[in-house]
């Protein structure tokens, strides 16, 4: 398969390969990508406005992809602070230690919630 001829290639030369994927989505066949050797799946289900699609979206995923392969991916929906420390703190006691930001700037509310996560992970 490609992805594992890619993946072997990039490790030859100490790169970790990751992959964004929606599980949600029918394009995405998760049962032939978990089982690939592809390093990383970062989740874009979770830049879901509202937590309960969040919610929906990292289960989902954690239906195919163990913790420890998964990042959880942050866009900026609306959500407030309050909303992103629950997310963060789902990711944290879920044993998802990757946050992957879509995109930047990003406020300094939010990197004051990114720096608690990395410390809690250390």
């Amino acid at each position: 398969m490609f992805l594992d001829a890619f993946t072997a290639l990039m490790h030859s030369v100490g790169l970790v390969v990751t992959m964004d994927i929606n599980a949600q989505f029918p394009l995405f066949n998760n049962t032939i990508l978990s089982n690939t050797a592809v390093d990383r799946f970062i989740l874009m289900d979770t830049y879901a406005p509202g937590f309960p699609f969040f919610l929906k979206g990292i289960n989902h995923g954690l239906e195919y992809y163990p913790p420890s392969r998964l990042g959880m991916g942050f866009y900026y929906c609306g959500y407030n602070t309050t909303e992103l420390s629950v997310r963060m703190g789902t990711a944290s006691m879920l044993g998802i230690d990757e946050l992957d930001i879509w995109a930047a700037p990003v406020s300094q509310d939010w990197l004051n919630y990114f720096s608690k996560f990395l410390r809690s992970q250390i």
